[in-house]
């Protein structure tokens, strides 16, 4: 098997050195001339000048006076005031609520409300955290934030080991997507 290696390795390289191989290199070219001196004639044209006249009815256009109103000015001046005590409550029509829990599954909610008391209404607030739904369980309606504080201790122990703490109505309301339903 080597043997045949070798001497076709020989073959091929003896035939690679022979003087008898010739190449033949060809080359064409053309060259193409155009002609280029073409004359261009100007031509010159001259206008007469000449004027039309005819008849033409102009349109007539009719101004009419524009209606003016005139606004009697009153002699009484208006008065800017500050906002009385009663616009300020209403103003504040929000009220503040107590944040018992949060819960991951809607349906344990049931579970929790019923441990409160009934004398105040209940809510649940859906709300997305990380992509996640969040439910919260909201306790009572108090118009300050002290009467919400008294209320926590009036809550049952068991409610208050969960760390409610007090939140406003309005910040729930102008937060991102809030969900209030009413659950009593």
């Amino acid at each position: 098997m080597k043997k045949i290696i070798t001497i076709t390795l020989t073959a091929l390289l003896a035939g690679c050195t022979s003087s008898s191989y010739t190449t033949n290199i060809t080359t064409e070219s053309s060259e193409e001339v155009y002609q280029v001196s073409q004359t261009i004639e100007q031509e010159v044209t001259t206008f007469e000048e000449t004027e039309l006249t005819a008849e033409v009815e102009k349109p007539v256009v009719k101004l009419t006076p524009e209606e003016t109103v005139m606004v009697k000015s009153s002699e009484s001046e208006i008065k800017i005031l500050p906002p009385t005590q009663k616009q300020k409550e209403m103003h504040n029509r929000y009220g503040y609520t107590l944040q018992i829990l949060a819960l991951s599954r809607k349906t344990d909610l049931s579970s929790y409300t019923g441990k409160l008391p009934s004398d105040q209404p209940v809510w649940m607030n859906r709300k997305t955290v990380n992509n996640m739904p969040w439910y919260t369980i909201l306790y009572g309606d108090f118009a300050t934030p002290a009467e919400a504080r008294k209320a926590i201790h009036r809550l049952p122990a068991e409610i208050q080991a969960y760390g409610p703490f007090v939140r406003s109505i309005n910040s729930i309301k102008s937060s991102d997507n809030p969900e209030l339903h009413k659950l009593n």
